[in-house]
């Protein structure tokens, strides 16, 4: 009925590999069509985008996929952008296009690629020689094996666990990122995008593309790139807002770096259940991060446990 709302009786979650996922979608509509066909329906939109589809090289399928990664349907939308994303795909290196395309939007391809060219050229500029305890940090994480089934914040707990026992820093003090990474600022044109790193023999260094609002805000985003120059594999990488099983490491790894959850049990007035705002920003104060991260530790750690 027209105005009825439909109720649901039940709700659950189920994890199912992609797949299968791909082939149930593929059975469904290769049924749809076998009923148009038998009827005598045939060239509808679905017959000629399946087509398109079924009948895809891997050059095709690549860029079907990039145009999907950027909310656009690849037989629709993305021609106008198509120049754009192909020029960009060229330019960078593949590592670093994968991250640009999770984050970019459409409109700002081109705008946004530049920033890349003139970051890179930056960080030219600003990069430092790392001394002998960042070489410790990086070799102590280099042997550490993530397990398939390990959840990517507490693969990136353990990593920041392992960097400061490396770097000799106790949890309850701060640890100051800035020694390890030097930075500039470069104003990027897509807000998505917050910074773009390179880690070579020379150091590691930093264009930050976003304002920052203050040193706590700047301190978690070096804290991510930080986690690029120490643990992750590849020279160039870009920090962004996009929500992939990487930028979930990096970001659990920053907060545990810069506020460990051990550093901030010791400081609570109380049960972490009933902890106090006032409490909570004393701890903020003490780590020089944000209470938003604070909280986070707390109730992803500590209450959880």
């Amino acid at each position: 009925m027209a105005n009825w709302k439909i109720r649901y009786i039940g709700r659950g979650d189920v994890a199912v590999a992609s797949a299968a996922i791909q082939g149930e979608f593929a059975r469904i509509i290769n049924a749809v069509i076998s009923r148009l066909d038998e009827r005598g329906i045939t060239s509808t939109v679905l017959h000629k985008e399946w087509a398109a589809v079924t009948g895809a090289d891997a050059e095709e399928a690549d860029y079907c996929r990039t145009a999907a990664r950027l909310g656009l349907d690849p037989y629709s939308e993305a021609h106008e952008f198509e120049d754009e994303i192909i020029r960009s795909s060229q330019i960078l290196a593949t590592g670093l296009f994968t991250d640009f395309i999770d984050a970019v939007s459409p409109a700002r391809i081109r705008q946004s690629q530049k920033w890349v060219s003139r970051a890179e050229a930056k960080i030219e500029e600003i990069a430092t020689p790392w001394d002998s305890r960042a070489q410790q940090i990086r070799a102590a994480l280099s042997g550490v094996k993530i397990l398939s089934n390990s959840r990517p914040w507490e693969a990136g707990w353990e990593q920041a666990r392992l960097a400061r026992e490396a770097a000799e820093v106790d949890c309850v003090q701060q640890f100051n990122v800035g020694n390890y990474v030097a930075t500039q600022d470069l104003i990027s044109p897509e807000p998505r995008i917050q910074a773009l790193g390179r880690r070579d023999g020379r150091g590691a260094a930093l264009v930050i593309g976003s304002r920052q609002s203050s040193s706590r805000t700047r301190n978690f985003l070096v804290g991510r790139a930080f986690w690029h120059s120490v643990a992750n594999s590849g020279d160039s990488f870009l920090v962004t807002d996009a929500y992939t099983e990487k930028q979930k490491v990096e970001r659990a790894f920053a907060a545990e770096l810069l506020a460990p959850a051990a550093g901030i049990s010791q400081f609570l007035d109380g049960d972490p259940w009933s902890v106090s705002l006032e409490n909570v920003e004393r701890i903020a104060d003490h780590f020089d991060v944000s209470a938003v991260l604070v909280q986070h530790q707390i109730d992803n750690q500590l209450v959880s446990a």
